[in-house]
């Protein structure tokens, strides 16, 4: 009987599992296959490229339910890390947005209260010309926010009035290949919070806007003196780790990370910070970045004059290009991440670093990267 009843158990058993048929299995996850559509404009976007923009490196486009499609160029791979120049100040502008919700600062801090001994220092040096009551009035009234929108009230882009005016101390740092930028400004006796402080503030802080390096440099120095952490440092633990990446070279200007420049990341990297903005500053569920400060960051927060605007930009943000179909981390010559949300689409796009005369030629107005833009709504935005 008991040997019945042991079969019995077993044959109960076989006709379960039987009924567990593959409706009843997990599912596998199968991996996700490219557009060919948008591989197919990748491709004729490389074709291109060299009789238009030849220093493109990388492409790399990744939209919502797709595998990326990408091309790397001029002896780049997938893994080469760029200096993304001007890019690093949308990184720099988010690392604000997680130090105001840690309560390490608020937007509307004045920052003279921050750089006091700094910016006495400015107001009392040889470089600050004509100096006027109104000038000290704007300057004391500069806020956070304004560092982030670039209406701090400079009317000059002050990094162009020193490149000039430091122009023969800076000629060790220029060669065939570029411009040691970092290097350079290692040399200068002066701090960078003293340069800009020294810099006249004709306009009332939070009016108009200037582009400004300078300016976000300041916010890198302000994560240093507010949260006792390098931005590069602060970043790491509570963006580029939760993002899995490495840490990223980040260039030092005088001790403190440069806000402005000098971040060196791979597209791959770059696709990855343009995912977390497309979703709000989360990512796999873990909130990394504030959402109300994510959406005032990619939101229209001032107009710039018309000689600054860029292709496609309709505004500024917070240290971001406002695009009609999205935003987008410009840098010099030619580093962007445009993100389209409408899309569900994130483009990274590197290009190496020209020439010193090829770089002068962009400062004056002669050589502008938006050839490389054109190519991008001419052939990858299309195809999304």
């Amino acid at each position: 009987m008991k040997t019945f009843y042991r079969i019995f158990l077993i044959a109960a058993f076989a006709v379960f599992v039987a009924g567990c048929g593959k409706d009843d299995a997990a599912p596998i996850d199968e991996p996700l296959g490219e557009n060919p559509k948008l591989r197919a404009a990748v491709e004729a976007m490389v074709a291109e490229a060299p009789a238009v923009w030849n220093t493109l490196n990388g492409i790399e486009v990744w939209q919502e339910g797709y595998a990326p499609s990408g091309a790397w160029l001029n002896g780049s791979t997938p893994d080469s890390r760029h200096q993304v120049l001007s890019v690093t100040k949308t990184f720099t502008g988010m690392a604000v947005g997680i130090a105001v919700r840690e309560g390490k600062l608020r937007l509307d801090d004045r920052i003279y209260e921050l750089f006091k001994e700094e910016a006495d220092a400015a107001l009392a040096s040889s470089l600050n010309k004509n100096l006027s009551e109104s000038r000290v009035a704007h300057l004391k009234a500069v806020t956070v926010r304004d560092l982030l929108t670039m209406t701090c009230g400079h009317t000059t882009d002050p990094t162009v009035k020193y490149s000039i005016q430091y122009a023969l101390s800076l000629l060790p740092y220029v060669s065939s290949s570029g411009i040691d930028v970092t290097g350079a400004l290692n040399s200068l006796d002066l701090t960078l919070p003293l340069l800009f402080f020294a810099h006249p503030f004709n306009d009332e802080p939070g009016t108009n806007f200037t582009y400004n390096s300078l300016g976000s440099h300041m916010l890198a120095e302000i994560i240093l003196k507010k949260t006792g952490e390098n931005l590069c440092d602060y970043l790491n633990k509570r963006l580029f780790e939760p993002l899995g990446l490495e840490k990223p070279v980040w260039d030092e200007v005088q001790g403190t990370t440069a806000g402005g420049w000098g971040l060196h990341l791979n597209t791959d990297e770059m696709i990855r910070f343009g995912r977390l903005l497309l979703k709000g500053g989360e990512w796999d569920g873990v909130r990394l970045i504030p959402a109300d400060f994510v959406k005032n960051a990619v939101a229209v927060q001032t107009l710039p004059r018309t000689v600054e605007f860029g292709y496609q930009a309709i505004g500024y943000g917070f240290q971001t290009w406002i695009l009609p179909e999205g935003f987008m981390a410009s840098g010099l010559l030619g580093q962007y991440i445009i993100v389209l949300p409408k899309k569900q689409a994130v483009i990274a796009l590197t290009s190496d670093v020209l020439s010193f005369s090829q770089l002068l030629g962009s400062l004056v107005g002669t050589t502008q990267s938006e050839a490389l833009l054109e190519l991008t709504w001419k052939h990858l935005i299309p195809a999304l």
